[in-house]
């Protein structure tokens, strides 16, 4: 008792791209099958002699078994048809590896301390005390999210740790060196019987420097110099002004009156790394 599967040269294949960038192919094979005995439906549906889920096509690269359908033409005669389909971008049937980059814009918003207004002047009282509780602002930054196929060597734990707290020492994207921040990494490795590969997808978090400091500092810790002691002039000890902060020069320590001429505290907390480096765009 077995079945007999004969392939009949009958194809049908061809792709649709509503936006000529994402491109789907299918395909179909036709199968003529004979039973030999008492055979049912699914031993015609889970025969050697049919592909299955997820077998490649035999000679379009790249195409994969979709799912198969049975027409009945008599009781011992079945017609099978094999689906195929895959999706890509760029061109239609392409390899994974070959595909382009989906990047996709978008922004978010948080509310956030502020001790500059709009021109980098710092927002303290007139007589230098800092506003207590801080004046909070919406910040609305810049996201880039890009997904893109890599190959094995191009993506491991180490390499994702690395970036998980840096930003830009590059120009990526046409954005400036220090801009650009990764806030999410993550990577899906996909195996078949062509090739193992990683399926990435990545967020990106613009930022520009605030007044009075350069754009490689975008992501850098920044703090009003103010406290409750200075220096009336420089070289000498600290000397406490009552209960309120006052601003001082990050160099010397020294008494600042003017708001105007007050200055910052910049920390690095964010490693510097090549985004280039990641391949993704």
């Amino acid at each position: 008792m077995s079945l007999t599967v004969t392939e009949k040269f009958a194809i049908d294949a061809g792709y649709e791209s509503p936006n000529n960038q994402l491109f789907t192919t299918t395909a179909r094979r036709y199968f003529d099958v004979i039973l030999g005995g008492s055979e049912t439906i699914l031993d015609v549906l889970t025969s050697t002699d049919l592909p299955q889920v997820p077998s490649l096509h035999p000679t379009i690269p790249f195409l994969r078994q979709s799912g198969l359908g049975v027409r009945r033409l008599s009781p011992v005669h079945y017609e099978v048809t094999a689906n195929y389909g895959a999706q890509g971008n760029g061109k239609p049937n392409t390899n994974p590896l070959d595909e382009v980059a989906q990047v996709e814009f978008d922004a978010i918003v948080s509310e956030e301390e502020f001790d500059t207004d709009i021109n980098g002047d710092a927002m303290v009282m007139v007589t230098g005390e800092a506003f207590n509780p801080r004046i909070r602002v919406p910040v609305y930054d810049n996201v880039i999210r890009v997904t893109r196929n890599l190959p094995p060597n191009k993506v491991d734990p180490n390499t994702i740790s690395a970036y998980r707290n840096s930003v830009n020492n590059d120009n990526w994207y046409g954005l400036p060196p220090g801009t650009v921040r990764i806030t999410m990494f993550k990577a899906q490795s996909i195996s078949d019987d062509e090739q193992t590969y990683w399926r990435v997808s990545a967020e990106f978090q613009i930022r520009r420097g605030a007044p009075r400091t350069t754009d490689d500092k975008a992501w850098y810790k920044r703090v009003l110099a103010e406290g409750y002691m200075a220096c009336f002039a420089a070289g000498q000890k600290p000397f406490r002004f009552g209960g309120a902060k006052v601003l001082h020069k990050v160099s010397d320590g020294t008494y600042i009156s003017n708001k105007a001429n007050a200055e910052w505290y910049e920390f690095q907390v964010f490693e510097s790394k090549s985004f280039n480096d990641l391949g993704l765009i």
